[in-house]
């Protein structure tokens, strides 16, 4: 017999996901530098983001890696602040297309490719440690650095 039923269970993931996106847009809005070139603030948020998962593990597996049976109509919602990590993320993509910095295209598709790509670094690094990963820091600076040079103009 379950004491929690579906409803309750979507309640608490929607609870604890607030909880980290609360603290990713915290960590983000401290490392965004309104003086910054969009370059410099997107390596930065790459690095915010890689770095806040691989601290807190149990919030990114629940969040980006366990299948919490949410509909397509659960996401982006207006004032959730998992949405307002997304559309930070997509305005600073926004930025550097419009600066020039990235060549011109499709804005979703940029944010949503960079978005996997962080995804990609982060869950391999949290789901196999014992991968004989080459030194840690070098990757993650190269991952970063091949992300953005993957959308320059």
């Amino acid at each position: 017999m379950s004491f929690i039923i579906n409803k309750d269970k979507r309640e608490l993931f929607g609870y604890l996901m607030a909880q980290y996106f609360t603290k990713l847009q915290g960590v983000l809005a401290e490392v965004y530098d309104e003086k910054d070139d969009p370059i410099t603030a997107m390596k930065k948020g790459i690095r915010a983001y890689i770095d806040c998962g691989l601290q807190n593990p149990n919030y990114y597996k629940l969040g980006f890696m366990i299948n919490p049976d949410l509909n397509k109509g659960d996401y982006l919602k207006n004032g959730v602040p998992g949405t307002n990590v997304y559309l930070g993320h997509r305005a600073l993509v926004e930025k550097c297309i419009r600066q020039g910095c990235f060549r011109s295209m499709d804005v979703d598709l940029a944010t949503q490719i960079i978005w996997t790509m962080n995804h990609g670094i982060t869950s391999l690094l949290l789901s196999n440690p014992n991968f004989p990963w080459i030194d840690r820091e070098k990757l993650i600076t190269q991952d970063i650095l091949s992300t953005i040079d993957a959308f320059k103009a």
